[in-house]
């Protein structure tokens, strides 16, 4: 369990630069992948590899969930 709010695994793509908010303000126990230098909308280079690693990781746990 990611949160007390959610019941799932939990994975937040989030930019280093989100104005809304920054990869170090989500609590502990939700898995945060970082994607360097992007903005609210995920805009910046290398993006497209953290999402991608995200895509699998959402994968894998659709597989043993």
């Amino acid at each position: 369990c990611s949160s007390d709010l959610v019941p799932v695994p939990l994975r937040v793509v989030q930019g280093s630069r989100d104005a809304f908010g920054r990869p170090a303000e989500f609590p502990r126990d939700v898995d945060v992948a970082v994607a360097e230098g992007a903005d609210h909308g995920l805009k910046a280079a290398g993006v497209a590899a953290v999402i991608a690693d995200a895509v699998r990781w959402l994968l894998d746990q659709l597989e043993t969930y």
